[in-house]
Parts: structure tokens; sequence; C-alpha cells
């Protein structure tokens, strides 16, 4: 089982020990960006002759010359140059020399903290081994991983057979942890997050130049005319809005009779609102939804019918708000950066894949996940966990291994329980024998049909 590291005592002054088999280790305060003058360490111990294999999901230190400044240093390591990294590039996965390792971070006072720290999973055990636990990879050298570090680039194993025979996905799918108010510079092998108040300056302060991409139509009002597009309020990529009200509108006609559908993200002041109309102009009997603060932290949709809306925004002076960024489509088409469903004219993002949310209702944007076998879906949360369309919504909450572990115990419990053969006695106790054997689990529904059906025979 994985257990996230206690980090307050980590950063106390005392070494933090971990004897567990697999585990995750976090920087302070993640995932929000972690502060200046720490100094944390941890302590993973193994049996005698194990190894120890560590992996990284998330790194941004803030860079420096030699990594002066802000660190992160591991050892003893299985190679002669030392463990010290830093910067927002991932870090090579990292294979101990003995059967412990040691991890020291450090930041400094002049940090910046606008970085947000690390978060790494360890995994301990011996090499030249035959078999693996269901859920881990077998390497060519016999060390055993997670099976969710097979495929992702990264060589774990050490000789690269987690990295054989490995089909990349049409789409790279990168999950981000980024705190509230950043956004990822979404850039290969890196995870750094930026401020909001960077997008859309005209400035490009990720090295990618991700910051001034697909940025929306920032004036106070105007006219849209695409089947598609975006905008948003002049305030809403500003750190200081300034002290004059603003009252801007919006017309979308996107010239086609099918309907219109609007997502609007708010980050609304106390007094700011947000109106939305059917059709061209603002006539009360045609208002959709009026928006405020209490709207904010959730993407609202609003649908008008034929192809025409109509918005207004209000803020008054000295609003603490930064207005909305919104996006329209005809309904029916995807976004340029969106995908098919398939059913029901819904899309979904490359963001929303595999996040382990169903936001297609056939799951389609879950299908086909590089952590997840053939016909397995991501859990949500990014633990790792997979499970399969049977075990979806069956009100048991388990694992992939605790699911195959419980398959494994029922069907040999049904085949020698005496409660067996009294269960399947009849139409209802076989419909119920078969979902136990289906699920694994007898569940208080099933158990309370049985209790009462064995009463009655008696």
């Amino acid at each position: 089982m994985l257990s996230r590291c206690v980090l307050a005592a980590a950063c106390s002054g005392k070494l933090e020990q971990h004897t567990e088999r697999r585990g995750v280790i976090y920087s302070p305060a993640w995932p929000l960006n972690y502060p200046s003058t720490m100094n944390c360490s941890w302590y993973i111990q193994g049996d005698h002759g194990d190894i120890i294999t560590i992996s990284f999901k998330n790194f941004d230190l803030q860079d420096s010359h030699k990594c002066s400044v802000d660190w992160l240093l591991i050892g003893p390591s299985s190679k002669r140059e030392e463990y010290k990294v830093c910067g927002s590039t991932m870090p090579p996965a990292f294979t101990s020399s003995r059967d412990h390792v040691w991890i020291f971070f450090h930041s400094d006072a002049s940090s910046s903290g606008q970085s947000q720290g690390f978060r790494l999973s360890y995994i301990r055990g011996k090499m030249g081994l035959t078999s693996c636990p269901l859920d881990e990879f077998l390497c060519g050298n016999g060390k055993c991983i997670p099976s969710t570090w097979k495929c992702n680039a990264v060589d774990e194993c050490g000789d690269n057979s987690d990295e054989r025979n490995c089909t990349p996905p049409s789409t790279e799918i990168r999950t981000s942890l980024c705190p509230l108010g950043t956004f990822p510079c979404n850039m290969a092998h890196s995870t750094q997050c930026m401020p909001n108040e960077l997008r859309c300056n005209s400035v490009k302060d990720c090295i990618s130049g991700a910051d001034e991409e697909n940025c929306p139509e920032l004036s106070c009002g105007g006219k849209l005319s695409n089947f598609y597009g975006s905008f948003a309020s002049p305030d809403f990529f500003r750190v200081d809005r300034g002290h004059s009200e603003l009252q801007c509108t919006w017309f979308v006609d996107t010239e086609d009779n099918r309907h219109v559908i609007l997502q609007i993200d708010l980050q609304l002041g106390y007094s700011d609102f947000v109106r939305v109309y059917e059709g061209i102009g603002e006539r009360s009997d045609k208002l959709l939804q009026t928006l405020s603060f209490r709207n904010n932290r959730h993407t609202v949709s609003a649908e008008s019918p034929n192809g025409q809306l109509t918005l207004t925004y209000h803020a008054r002076s000295k609003s603490m708000g930064h207005g909305f960024n919104a996006t329209y489509q005809v309904k029916g088409y995807c976004l340029p950066w969106e995908h098919p469903c398939g059913t029901d004219d819904i899309c979904y993002s490359d963001s929303q894949n595999c996040d382990g949310w169903w936001h297609c209702p056939n799951g389609k944007d879950e299908e086909n996940c590089p952590a997840c076998q053939n016909n397995e879906y991501p859990a949500r949360g990014g633990s790792g966990l997979c499970y399969s369309y049977l075990d979806r919504c069956n009100n048991q909450k388990k694992t992939v291994r605790m699911a195959r572990m419980r398959k494994t115990v029922s069907h040999a419990s049904l085949a020698t329980s005496t409660v067996a053969p009294t269960y399947a006695s009849s139409r209802l106790g076989a419909a119920m024998g078969k979902k136990i054997a289906r699920t694994g689990v007898m569940n208080r529904t099933a158990w309370l049909l049985y209790r009462e059906k064995s009463s009655r025979q008696r």
C-alpha cells in the first residue's frame, strides 16, 4: 500500500525513516510551492540484499548554477557521480548501490518560492527474481517495478527492458498537479508551473512559449462570428485590474442554426456578475443564466438553441475578482484541441484524457491509457491503480490487487463452503452466486436476500 510521508517530521530536523516496500515522497507543502529555508531528510531502509529504485512523477526546483540555491540530493548511488538535481527537467531514475537510500532536500533563504517541488515514488526489492506481484512488471534483469512504470519513457529497470515493445499513444498525456492559481508550461519532461498572471501577457515566460499560445480575445466586448472561439474579460490575466468599473458585452453569432454551447470559468469578485442571454441582445425573457462569485472554481455551461448568444460582464471598481475565460462552439463540433466521445455530441480535451474521470458517457476518454492494461481504466487521484468495467459503480471500493485477491479467495470458498450449495439451490440463489463469482464479494443486498431465502427454506 502506498503511503504519504509525514513531511512535518522530515523537515523539522529529524530523519524520517521508511521501511515500506513501496511508497511516495513529496516536497514540503506539495502540491503548493515549497517555502524557502527548508531542510528535509528521508531514509528508506530495505532488507538485506535489496536495491531501491526511485522514479520522479513531478519535478520543479529553482534552477541555479551547479544547483547552489535549491537542490535534491540522493545517495548512495550505483554510479560514481553525485546525484544532485534542480531545475524543471525530469531527472532520470535513481537506483541505489546498497539496501538503503537517504534523500536530502534544501531550499535556500534566497529561494523565490515560485517552484512547485517534487513528487517521487520508490520500490525496493532484490534482483534476479523470476516472478512479480500481479500489479508489477518483471524486468529483464529480474527486478520488479510497478506496472505503471512500464513504457513511461524512463528506464527504471536499469536494462531498458521496461521501455521495449512499447506503442506510444497518439497524443502524449500528462497529468498536471499545478496548484490553484498556476498553469503548467507543458514542456517535454518538465512539470514547471507558472502563475496565472503570466498567461497571455505578450511575454514568453515558459521556455516553450506555451504561456502565449491559444490566448483568447481580451477586448471589452465585441462580436464573434466563427463556429467556435474563445474570449476573456480584459482583467482575467492581470495581477492588478485597476480601479475602473467594467461593463462589457459580447455577441456570439456562429451563423449556424444549431445549438451553441458556452463554457465559462469564473473568477468574479463579490459584487461582479455575468449574464448570458439566448440570441442577440439583452432581453429579460431570453436570460439563460446569471452568474456570480458563487459560481467560481468550477466550469459553468450554457446552451442557446439558435446558434446565437449574448454575454454581459459587470465588475465594480476596486473589485478583487479577475472576470472570466470562456469558449464557445456549435453543438456537435469539437474544438481543434478536443476529441469526440462518439455519442451525444460530447467532446473531451487532452487534459481530460486518462485523468481518472469519465467525461464521456461511454468512457472513451479513459480507454487505452498507458498506465493500464487492455480493457482497464485508471482510478482517479493519480494513484496508478486500474479497474475493469465490471468493477465500475458496483458499490465496492477496491484496488486492482484486492479485486484479484477477492476473486481468488471467493472462488476457492465457493467450492468448499457449506453456504454455497444452499445459496445456489434456487434461481435467485444461482443469480446471487453468479454475482459473487463475478465481483468476488457478497455485498449487503446479496447477503440480506440470501439470509431471507435461507430462513424461508428452514
